[in-house]
């Protein structure tokens, strides 16, 4: 499989810029062949329902969070539990309103 098909008369010319483009073309010809024009990955879809008082909930529960990491005590557990149930609720209300 040959992808720059470069032959000895494109490169045997007497004016040096046109055998620099001669070859310059037959690169870009083959990239455009071969490297494909999209990325492959999928698009990530955002979801309609989420909103800001799904984002302040995620954000609290993960302030949270990192607080009973940081400092494991009852208090701060039950406070991330609860806002933890809080996101869930605000997430599952969002969902169904939208």
């Amino acid at each position: 499989m040959q992808l720059a098909d470069i032959t000895e008369s494109m490169v045997s010319a007497a004016d040096i810029t046109e055998v620099v483009q001669n070859v310059i073309d037959c690169l870009i010809n083959a990239a455009n062949n071969t490297i494909p024009k999209c990325s492959p990955r999928l698009r990530k879809f955002r979801r309609p329902w989420w909103n800001e008082a799904c984002r302040d909930s995620r954000r609290e529960e993960k302030k949270l969070w990192n607080i009973f990491r940081r400092y494991p005590t009852t208090e701060n557990h039950i406070a991330f539990k609860r806002a933890k149930a809080l996101a869930r609720r605000m997430h599952r209300r969002s969902q169904k309103e939208s």
